[in-house]
């Protein structure tokens, strides 16, 4: 996602400031405009400009076009840069703090910034849903995501579209919806088919898909058939809340295969790094239970 919203600002900005740049040009330097027509062709020049090299008043112009399209592109692309650290520390305070009171104060400023392309919006209220989840407030959250709907180019469309459908069938397992699941499942799928995203992401998007699956046959109640996968889900996570997430699911398989000692171990570690999650005060009251026997 972090990609995704540094490309789209990329393209948002360079469009704008070109934009911007091409009509200060028509209005300032108008006068300055003039066409000469040399044996049938005819060229438009920029008086306006200063001289370079001694160039001609020809290649003057052309080379101080080049220079103001090159400086556009610079302005946007650090812009971008510094726009894309910003958001991945963001995402840092939930993905590595688990902190999503924290994180949700963050998120606030940008929910209001009404002047970002409408792809990106619906992403930092995907992202917003997704703090809410990890909060507790999970009615609240699966709300949030109920009514969106990614517009913009098609390939980033399609993309924020399959993140959606991931956390609505996430969220929809936690409420023991698996009809729902499913077809969230489906749709993710499918959007991912049509938006020929990279072969890194897509391999990333494959394995979320996997995770839903596994996810839907846990809540199915294949405990000992998804143990494996998740305990490599542990081993591989990307960041302190997928690990707390893999270890929330650990401890779901250890309590139905009755193993009290490995679900302890996931309880605790829930304990020692969750933070702010949701799911710290369910493993202290589980961890309660065990303690009374």
């Amino acid at each position: 996602m972090l990609k995704l919203y540094r490309s789209t600002l990329l393209m948002y900005w360079t469009v704008s400031i070109v934009f911007l740049v091409l009509l200060v040009s028509q209005t300032v330097l108008a006068r300055d405009i003039v066409t000469v027509t040399v044996d049938g062709v005819t060229t438009v020049l920029v008086k306006g400009f200063p001289r370079i090299f001694h160039l001609g008043e020809e290649w003057n112009t052309v080379v101080w076009f080049v220079i103001l399209f090159a400086g556009v592109f610079l302005v946007s692309f650090i812009a971008n840069s510094v726009a894309g650290r910003k958001y991945a520390r963001i995402r840092d305070i939930l993905f590595e703090g688990c902190d999503p009171d924290r994180y949700l104060a963050a998120l606030g400023p940008l929910l209001r910034r009404r002047s970002l392309p409408s792809v990106v919006l619906v992403m930092l209220q995907n992202d917003a849903g997704v703090g809410r989840f990890a909060r507790g407030d999970h009615e609240i959250a699966r709300d949030t995501l109920a009514n969106l709907r990614p517009s913009g180019m098609k390939r980033q469309r399609r993309l924020v579209a399959a993140a959606i459908a991931y956390n609505r069938a996430a969220f929809s397992l936690h409420f023991g919806d698996l009809e729902d699941a499913r077809r969230q499942r489906d749709e993710m799928e499918r959007v991912v088919s049509e938006a020929t995203p990279s072969e890194r992401r897509r391999q990333r998007l494959a394995s979320r898909l996997d995770d839903l699956d596994y996810a839907i046959r846990l809540e199915e109640g294949d405990a000992v058939g998804v143990r494996e996968h998740f305990e490599a889900s542990l081993r591989d996570a990307k960041s302190e809340y997928e690990r707390m997430m893999a270890h929330h699911r650990l401890s779901q398989i250890y309590r139905a295969t009755g193993e009290e000692r490995l679900e302890r171990e996931h309880l605790d570690a829930i304990v020692a790094h969750g933070n702010g999650l949701w799911i710290v005060p369910v493993a202290r009251q589980r961890l309660a239970q065990l303690s009374e026997g």
